[in-house]
């Protein structure tokens, strides 16, 4: 994952949702159906559990928001603009609890639900 989309994820977080104000849409709506949750593949966590110490890695879990530049990172979503305000998680390949500093411990781009929300 890019490192820059990483912080710009965060820094919508921290800015909106992470100080109690609600995301909002791509027209500026305040969001009233929130992320339930976000499903990654077993690959995928096996990949970054693969790049850490046996005995102190781990996987620490970054929540982050959508807007209009990290909305279409996201290869599975049918209609990216529908994550915009979004919460997602950002998954880290972590040892000692450390903050990844390679993009190439991050992931996103789990199923966002709502709107994928597989089967109920």
């Amino acid at each position: 994952m890019d490192l820059e989309k990483f912080r710009k994820l965060r820094e919508n977080y921290n800015k909106q949702v992470g100080s109690g104000e609600p995301g909002t849409d791509q027209e500026g709506k305040k969001i009233t159906r929130q992320t339930q949750s976000v499903w990654f593949d077993r690959k995928t966590v096996q990949d970054l559990l693969d790049q850490t110490d046996e005995k102190t890695g781990g996987i620490k879990i970054y929540f982050g928001e959508y807007d209009e530049d990290t909305a279409g990172e996201v290869a599975s979503a049918k209609e990216p603009k529908e994550l915009i305000g979004k919460l997602t998680v950002i998954l880290g390949a972590s040892n000692n609890n450390d903050d990844p500093k390679d993009g190439t411990l991050l992931r996103n781009g789990g199923k966002v639900c709502p709107p994928d929300c597989g089967r109920d």
